[in-house]
């Protein structure tokens, strides 16, 4: 019998900012969560990225010709997706750190602006944690 962490799927990929990234951890209510991702925007530290999504894991690369990876991480390690009523092409995820010698109450926050409220939609449903709005 074959596992779901077994199935790879072919990557969806978008193109969005990437915003940056800040460690959240338990004083960060869900409620305070959009108020992060709108400073985060505010700072205008914006990098084009290629976000690509499969199953079993979320990929962000550079599209500066570099072709760098910031980030790739396996989705069951993603616990919460953020999005904002006031910016509803900003979203973001929460990302908690699987190694044995991390916090088990830190987690990063990334955070992105797509061209597009679909793209959000999308992207927040193929990833599917617990959603925060």
């Amino acid at each position: 019998m074959t596992s779901t962490s077994d199935i790879f799927t072919p990557p969806i990929a978008y193109y969005v900012s990437y915003l940056g990234s800040t460690v959240v951890g338990k004083k960060h209510t869900q409620s305070i969560l959009p108020w992060i991702l709108c400073e985060l925007k505010r700072k205008g530290d914006h990098k084009y990225v290629m976000l690509e999504i499969s199953c079993p894991n979320l990929r962000t690369t550079l599209t500066d010709g570099s072709r760098d990876v910031l980030f790739e991480y396996p989705l069951r390690s993603l616990s919460r997706l953020i999005q904002t009523k006031t910016e509803p092409k900003c979203f973001g995820f929460l990302h908690k750190e699987t190694r044995k010698l991390s916090d088990p109450n830190v987690y990063t926050c990334h955070t992105f602006l797509a061209h597009n409220t679909k793209t959000v939609s999308t992207c927040t449903s193929i990833c599917n944690p617990k959603s925060v709005n």
